[in-house]
């Protein structure tokens, strides 16, 4: 391991013993009234930490994940919003995770017939991984991991296809081309299979086809025309490296939008409520000039996350954080006690991702979405909606309990709430429909008439046990990989 990753985990392990410190305290700025007075650690002493350098913080600039896209190195005296702190962290072209370390493992197909269960795969991907890194697993600075799409090649590419195919049948053949946007890539392995299976059974609609990659990664788009180039014959294939977030070309026709293993990466805000009046603070990374993350909080909250917990509010009765689900006398109760934290934990509101479902609902007007994801992950920090925070290290994954770590060496993934993401991407598609005729998007309200769900949310083993070839993925014991695998994940489908 290269000393520049060993001296990031050092860090990262360090933030880690002491995320008390870093994360668990906080102050008010003091541009936005009043003095420090937040305290949601029971252990009240870090407090001076970030308390005797809050007017310092007042001074620094506040920057955004796309200004810093220029900086070969994090900034110092700056702060950000949290979402474009882990955008930073993931995305920046020169430092991020995603341009520096991250490799999603490409092995060869597997023969799940000669397999005799479900733990003979999971040697077998254990072998896989050791292969790919070496057997020195400490040589290797770089993040491996594996994706559905990878580990059940073509098979799950295949099931999506059949979904693509039946669906375009249904609602655009033979009026319109088959028009699908992939969205986040990876290594062009789910284009690959998917346009080799319409190939093969549709030649037809495989001469109208026209596929399309979003892919915000350098590095991966190379990829992906490297895979295009096997995968399409001469067929048209194209790779846009643009973030699907800055997407500003409106396309009228009929498509498919594809996300596959993209919402987990979508940075959220983290806010924290009063546990009295239920007050909102939206809460901000500040780097001070030693390179140390704090987390700030300001009760101003910025337009974006302003419109999504409108919507939330909007299209859901209980929105709140578990710890205002208590009684208010209990709370009242509770803050007489010493050391009682007048905040609740943080809660982390997926703000990139109402930015892509706006996109969708504007700039494809006639899509259909399919989406997987995680709905749960194991190893989160602290809060509700938490991210697992976590680096490759010696073949081992480890976990951190703060996403404030070093950019470039930690994956940060969030869990979906489907069920809320398709009232949420409901919500925006009326919008998107009630514009006023001054093409006022965002004023329209959600109202009753609106209320019809427009999405779909099943599990990862209900749509691969309608779409897939499940009996190619058996083992010689019966069980299904594909299937058994990836409970935590769910498909919205619309």
């Amino acid at each position: 391991m290269s000393a520049s990753a060993r001296q990031a985990l050092r860090v990262a392990r360090a933030r880690q013993t002491a995320c008390q410190v870093r994360h668990a305290t906080s102050s008010r700025s003091t541009t936005t009234g009043g003095p420090p007075d937040h305290n949601y650690n029971t252990n009240s002493a870090y407090n001076y930490l970030v308390e005797d350098k809050a007017q310092e913080f007042d001074k620094y600039p506040l920057v955004t994940a796309r200004s810093l896209s220029q900086h070969r190195q994090q900034p110092r005296r700056v702060k950000m919003y949290t979402r474009d702190f882990v955008d930073d962290s993931l995305y920046n072209p020169y430092y991020g995770y995603f341009s520096k370390q991250a490799t999603i493992l490409r092995g060869p197909e597997v023969s799940f017939s000669s397999l005799k269960d479900n733990s003979d795969f999971q040697r077998h991907l254990a072998q896989t991984y050791q292969a790919f890194e070496g057997q020195d697993l400490g040589s290797s600075p770089r993040q491996v991991w594996q994706t559905p799409t990878e580990m059940f090649k073509p098979y799950y590419g295949q099931a999506i296809a059949r979904y693509l195919l039946t669906h375009y049948k249904l609602t655009s053949y033979p009026y319109n081309d088959l028009v699908v946007y992939e969205v986040g890539a990876g290594n062009g392995t789910l284009m690959v299979d998917i346009l080799d299976y319409i190939r093969e059974t549709e030649p037809e609609i495989y001469l109208r086809t026209r596929y399309k990659v979003i892919e915000i990664s350098r590095q991966l788009a190379h990829k992906q025309r490297v895979s295009s180039v096997a995968a399409s014959a001469g067929h048209e294939v194209e790779i846009i490296n643009k973030s699907v977030l800055d997407w500003d070309t409106t396309v009228p026709e009929p498509c498919f939008v594809l996300a596959m293993e993209v919402l987990d990466n979508f940075a959220h805000d983290a806010v924290r409520y009063d546990l009295l009046t239920g007050q909102t603070f939206q809460a901000m990374v500040a780097v001070d000039e030693a390179a140390d993350y704090h987390e700030i909080l300001t009760p101003v909250i910025d337009p974006l996350l302003k419109r999504y917990l409108g919507i939330r509010r909007e299209t859901e009765r209980h929105a709140l954080h578990p710890s205002l689900r208590i009684p208010k006398w209990a709370r009242q109760l509770r803050a007489h006690l010493p050391f009682a934290p007048n905040l609740t934990s943080p809660e982390f509101v997926p703000t990139r991702q109402l930015q892509f479902l706006e996109v969708l609902a504007t700039k494809f007007p006639r899509h259909k979405l399919v989406v997987s994801d995680f709905s749960s992950l194991p190893d989160a920090m602290e809060g509700v909606c938490s991210p697992v925070v976590q680096t490759r290290y010696r073949g081992t994954m480890v976990p951190c309990s703060t996403y404030m770590v070093y950019p470039g060496y930690f994956d940060i993934m969030f869990p979906t709430d489907f069920d809320r993401l398709n009232r949420v991407y409901s919500a925006v598609l009326a919008r998107a429909r009630a514009r006023s005729a001054a093409g006022d998007f965002f004023s329209h309200g959600w109202t009753r008439r609106d209320r019809q769900l427009v999405g779909e949310v099943t599990t990862h083993a209900e749509f691969l046990d309608r779409w897939a070839d499940v009996d190619a993925t058996k083992t010689q014991s019966g069980e299904s990989p594909m299937i058994e695998w990836f409970q935590n994940c769910r498909f919205l489908t619309s």
